[in-house]
């Protein structure tokens, strides 16, 4: 093929190839700046499932006394300090005494686990326990300094063991309370003869020995003493100290306050719980209850000691008359008490003659040691 041949060729083949590129399809714009596309978004993961929030156990605790008395004061006050010692993991609900079962009728509920804890005193259960009456105002040597150290070491056990068919439980822990006022009366006690017929309100041992001094005894919660005094359905009651007495202004119903602590030488007030509630409890809640209810007791037995001077006067103040019950009373009374206490250790069973006998032995050692202590000059 000569040049001129080649030549032409060529030139056919450039002219097809732009025929044939300008019938091509038109090509799409290149984007701005193509965003890289984003992966599609994984499927939400469920939420780890959040630790659970630390459960609260509320229990309800009705004490046997009325707003007014320092038993209950001192008790709400323990239920608020365990509540907040606990970072609110245990709530104690505070209630008065008739407030959810009657009151002094605590330990039934307790019990059946109506309510879960009660601060009472002990000698209001003598419907079910012979026994009741020694861990209360017993008439004997067990004075509130001796008391605590007692009960800490030998008479909460004995308590426990008296009351093992129950569904309670007592705590270490007690409020001694110092030795009653023998009687709020509206005469003076100066003769034994004056106790004859005496419509008088009291409980527990020292009750059945007012008894046998031919009182006419009755019974009734603290809270319906200033009425019943008004109706004259009593003439006379014991119940509890001066700081408590005068906070529930018994100034008003009786003009005299008769002193002799042969009846009730101290009045320990005990804290007690359903068995099945405490158990529900771990070993650090337990501990806070134990460490509160020590402090509180401590506190409370201090403040009435304490406040028991401002009151008496405050009585005295008042225009009440404060007299002391005659030595010949006394002898009266205390011989009577042991002539109560050996029927009733012969008839009640082994366990009240093991805690009269752990009473006095104690009491006897206790008082040797502190008469060791006792200084000669003054």
């Amino acid at each position: 093929m000569n040049r001129k041949a080649v030549l032409w060729l060529l030139s056919v083949v450039a002219v097809v190839g732009l025929v044939l590129l300008g019938c091509a399809p038109e090509a799409a714009p290149p984007a701005a700046e193509e965003e890289e596309q984003a992966p599609a978004e994984e499927e939400a993961a469920a939420p780890a499932p959040a630790a659970p929030a630390a459960e609260v156990i509320t229990w309800k605790v009705q004490d046997s006394y009325d707003a007014a008395n320092p038993a209950h004061v001192y008790a709400e006050l323990a239920c608020n300090r365990i509540t907040e010692a606990s970072g609110g993991r245990l709530v104690w609900k505070s209630f008065t005494g008739g407030a959810i079962v009657p009151a002094t009728k605590e330990m039934d509920a307790v019990d059946m686990g109506t309510v879960d804890a009660t601060y009472t005193c002990t000698m209001y259960n003598l419907d079910k326990w012979v026994e009741a009456g020694l861990f209360s105002a017993h008439p004997g040597p067990m004075t509130a300094e001796a008391a605590p150290v007692w009960f800490q070491y030998y008479g909460i056990d004995l308590i426990n063991r008296m009351a093992a068919d129950y569904n309670v439980l007592a705590l270490k822990g007690i409020n001694p309370q110092p030795p009653e006022i023998f009687a709020h009366s509206k005469k003076d006690i100066k003769t034994l003869k004056d106790i004859k017929g005496l419509r008088m309100r009291t409980s527990g041992d020292g009750g059945e020995v007012m008894t046998k001094l031919g009182a006419s005894v009755v019974f009734m919660p603290g809270g319906e003493l200033y009425e019943a005094m008004q109706r004259g359905v009593i003439d006379a009651f014991e119940y509890s100290n001066a700081s408590v007495d005068w906070q529930m202004s018994f100034q008003e119903i009786a003009q005299y306050l008769i002193f002799s602590s042969v009846r009730a030488p101290c009045d320990p007030l005990v804290w007690y719980v359903n068995k099945d509630s405490w158990n529900g409890l771990d070993a650090s809640l337990q501990a806070v209850v134990l460490n509160v209810i020590q402090a509180t007791m401590r506190e409370q037995q201090m403040w009435i000691e304490n406040n028991n001077i401002e009151a008496i006067q405050n009585f005295r103040d008042f225009g009440c008359v404060l007299t002391h019950l005659p030595f010949d009373v006394e002898q009266a009374f205390l011989a009577a008490a042991q002539e109560f206490y050996t029927e009733k250790a012969a008839e009640a069973g082994p366990l009240f003659a093991e805690i009269l006998k752990s009473q006095s032995d104690f009491c006897s050692a206790y008082t040797y040691q502190a008469g060791l202590n006792t200084p000669l000059a003054s």
